[in-house]
């Protein structure tokens, strides 16, 4: 008796294999990275803080200029003398300034991804969380 020939199913992408955009008709982009306008120049890696979202700038963008903005990961952010426990809550003033604690025309940035001592430069933060 002859051996048959295996065949093989269609194959169905998987979501790895997909993009949101595929799937989804009224999809814009995934969001990990948006468009931005700055009224003043955005040095790259700048946080930039918006009513109830931060973003770090990908690379310098000039006033006036449309730059890319990333909206998702964990992000090394410079910092006072302020220490941070791994999870904690960051949070962020207009000007980028980051805090331990909330307050008025403070917005939460983020946690922090590992614990920073006070002497530490940086922080590094995991964004919109």
């Amino acid at each position: 008796m002859a051996a048959r020939k295996k065949e093989t199913p269609a194959s169905v992408p998987t979501a790895a294999e997909t993009s949101e955009e595929e799937n989804m008709q009224n999809s814009i982009q995934n969001g990990n990275t948006m468009d931005y306008t700055p009224g003043a120049d955005v040095t790259g890696g700048d946080l930039v803080v918006f009513a109830n979202m931060v973003a770090v700038a990908i690379t310098d963008i000039p006033a006036g200029a449309i730059g890319a903005l990333e909206t998702v990961g964990v992000k090394d952010l410079p910092k006072g003398n302020i220490a941070f426990a791994q999870g904690q809550a960051v949070y962020a003033a207009a000007d980028g300034t980051l805090s331990a604690s909330s307050g008025e025309n403070i917005i939460r940035a983020g946690v922090a991804w590992a614990d920073a001592a006070g002497g530490d430069a940086t922080v590094a933060v995991k964004l919109n969380v």
